[in-house]
């Protein structure tokens, strides 16, 4: 997949330097002038996607194999090729060490992102003399072997259960419409997973915006949850990343 983001922004970056050179040679000054925002543009996508998609790229090929745990996982509302740019935040554990935390930024599959939720374990490539600096490789098929797991799980189940209760006293009624979902791999009361969304919500006499939302979905009721449908939320009106689902 990131072979592909690479070929795609040179593409993109041999069409731009062919655009900037033919506006110029055209339009002289007035050329250049025009062509100046689509080079800052470009220069601020390498430094945000390219560059790192290259260090990680070389950091597979040459890291030390390791494994990660997902803790958290955020979406950075950016996308390459249409799959989402998520921002990990992982516990490391080299082959010798005491295990840390990390944050990185990467590329997923979109058809993965459920792989890629808290009490995951990743296979990763750490560099030896910059700690910090990782590559994820993909999903590692090592599992847990204690109940740590178990119990981020459970307290993260409790946190969201507070959060969710909190804005369902409080908030807003809207309707949204689901834009994407991923299981977040975990089981609430016999088969009912725990869901992430990306929404649209469309509050009445307001704007629509976009956010997320985490919620346990019967397992009956998860048709009703894809993407597409429109279904019911409550949203906190003074912070609009505040939203819970309003039936599961």
């Amino acid at each position: 997949m990131k072979a592909g983001i690479i070929i795609g922004l040179i593409g993109g970056a041999i069409g731009l330097i062919v655009g900037v050179g033919a506006a110029v040679a055209t339009a002289g000054i007035w050329g250049l002038l025009f062509a100046i925002p689509f080079v800052v543009v470009f220069g601020w996508m390498y430094l945000k996607f390219l560059k790192p998609i290259f260090a990680q790229s070389r950091l597979i090929k040459t890291g030390e194999p390791a494994t990660a745990t997902v803790l958290e996982i955020s979406d950075t509302n950016m996308t390459i090729n249409e799959n989402p740019v998520v921002k990990l935040k992982l516990k490391v554990q080299r082959k010798s060490g005491a295990p840390y935390e990390a944050e990185l930024k990467t590329v997923v599959n979109r058809l993965q992102v459920g792989y890629y939720q808290p009490g995951s374990i990743l296979s990763v490539k750490v560099d030896p003399n910059r700690p910090e600096s990782i590559a994820v490789e993909g999903v590692s098929q090592q599992m847990p072997v204690d109940n740590q797991m178990r119990d981020q799980a459970e307290s993260m189940l409790r946190q969201l259960n507070d959060h969710n209760n909190e804005i369902l006293a409080s908030g807003i009624m809207a309707q949204a419409t689901v834009i994407r979902n991923w299981s977040m791999n975990i089981r609430v009361n016999g088969n009912n997973p725990l869901m992430g969304f990306w929404l649209e919500v469309k509050p009445e006499g307001e704007s629509p915006f976009e956010a997320e939302a985490k919620g346990v979905v019967g397992e009956t009721a998860l048709s009703k949850f894809q993407p597409g449908a429109t279904i019911w939320v409550k949203y906190d009106p003074r912070d609009h990343s505040r939203v819970t689902l309003w039936h599961s």
